[in-house]
């Protein structure tokens, strides 16, 4: 029985440790997505939810004051995804307040969610000049790419 054990146990290791990496870290990243949500204002603001995975599949749910509403999907080249979540990892998420709201109700929302794995998903919430720096400019790097991206209609 302790005979069957070992051997499963350095078959395994020997499995892992022939694996290529690149497959390794691509199962992480898989785990790993960020979305951006734009709540409605009292005027004509885009109403929207993108999230993008780690494989760099990008979904959008487009509402009001959108070119088009719907369900829509694209895809981001290697280096976009790269980008992106080096740049969301290296927001100091721990230190943020999970909202950043003003009284005024006229504004919209951004809502960021970040998750490096199923179980970890932290969300801020903002509309405030008071938001960190570096949350701001994820966001707008976000909403610039729900812009410059070739969404396609789901099919349903």
């Amino acid at each position: 029985m302790k005979t069957k054990m070992i051997l499963t146990l350095l078959f395994a290791a020997f499995f892992i440790a022939c694996h290529p990496r690149k497959s390794i870290q691509k199962n992480i990243l898989s785990k790993t997505y960020i979305s951006i949500e734009k709540t409605p204002c009292y005027g004509t603001c885009p109403i929207y939810t993108m999230s993008i995975d780690g494989d760099g599949i990008a979904l959008l749910r487009a509402g009001d004051f959108m070119d088009d509403t719907g369900f829509f999907y694209a895809r981001l080249n290697a280096d976009s995804v790269h980008s992106l979540f080096t740049d969301a990892k290296a927001c100091a998420w721990e230190t943020y307040d999970s909202t950043y709201l003003n009284q005024y109700l006229d504004l919209p929302t951004t809502i960021i969610r970040f998750a490096t794995n199923e179980k970890d998903t932290i969300t801020v919430e903002y509309n405030t000049s008071n938001t960190p720096e570096e949350l701001k400019l994820l966001g707008n790097k976000l909403g610039l790419l729900q812009e410059q991206l070739d969404w396609k209609p789901v099919v349903r």
